[in-house]
């Protein structure tokens, strides 16, 4: 995700620059017919206060990205913690499902140890339900949100499943928290890229 933002900023940095260059132009203007001198300055000029504006809408679309790069991060964190326990869950449910194996109780001590980090990293979901970050839209800030909510209950569900040393429930959980993760991580990748970068790549053309 750091080249894309790079990217984002390197936009900003060419609208930025056309900015100076333009500046410059108006500054050299001062030989030739006055009328036309005149007019030239007056299009330089709006030309720019149109890099100007450029760049302001470059410089917040840049921070929209970084924000949407951060919470897409902190995501596939938590999605990796979630794969791993599920992971861990599939290759011991045979003795996490009887309590006389022998390796019951060490299964389980496992697996609440890899649900604390879980717990640990689950910040994502309410910050994007706090409405930490800048939403683009509406649309995109309730798709996002529906999807969290599914997966807080999920994450909920699945902590009372470890407590209750359930494994199939346990199962069950993991796997709906895994596939909200990774429906948020696709609509956040689907905005930074198709809307937000999309947008700065016109902008540096």
């Amino acid at each position: 995700m750091a080249v894309e933002i790079a990217a984002l900023l390197k936009a900003a940095e060419v609208a930025a620059g056309l900015v100076k260059d333009a500046s410059g132009l108006v500054g050299q203007i001062r030989s030739g017919m006055l009328a036309r001198n005149d007019e030239a300055k007056k299009q330089l000029e709006r030309t720019l206060v149109e890099l100007q504006e450029n760049l302001r809408d470059a410089a917040r679309l840049a921070e929209f990205g970084e924000e949407y790069a951060g919470t897409q991060q902190d995501v596939i964190d938590l999605l990796w913690e979630c794969e791993r326990a599920h992971g861990y869950l599939k290759d011991n449910i045979d003795a996490m499902s009887d309590s006389a194996n022998a390796g019951y109780t060490a299964s389980w001590a496992m697996m609440e140890t890899f649900y604390e980090s879980i717990e640990h990293k689950r910040e994502p979901f309410f910050r994007a339900l706090d409405d930490r970050i800048a939403w683009l839209n509406e649309k995109d800030r309730a798709q996002i949100a529906q999807r969290l909510q599914e997966g807080e209950a999920a994450v909920q569900r699945a902590s009372q499943a470890v407590r209750s040393k359930a494994s199939s429930d346990t199962d069950l959980h993991l796997k709906r928290i895994v596939e909200e993760l990774r429906r948020v991580q696709s609509s956040l990748n689907d905005t930074l890229r198709k809307e937000i970068f999309g947008s700065l790549e016109k902008l540096a053309r």
